[in-house]
C-alpha cells in the first residue's frame, strides 16, 4: 500500500511539474527558469570541451 501511494504522489509531483513547466512556455513568461539554470551551469563545460 505505502508503495502505491509513493508511486501516486511522485506522477502527481511530475505532472504538476510538467504542466507548470507548459504553461511556463506557452506564456512565454519566465516562472521556471530551468533553461537558463541548464545555461549556466552547462556553459563552462562546454566552452571547455568545444571552444570558445
Amino acid at each position: 500500500m505505502s508503495k502505491n501511494k509513493s508511486f501516486r504522489v511522485t506522477l502527481t509531483t511530475f505532472w504538476i511539474f510538467s504542466m507548470m513547466n507548459l504553461a511556463t512556455f506557452l506564456s512565454n513568461r519566465q516562472w521556471l527558469p530551468f533553461s537558463e539554470w541548464i545555461d549556466a551551469i552547462y556553459a563552462p563545460l562546454y566552452k571547455l570541451m568545444f571552444g570558445g
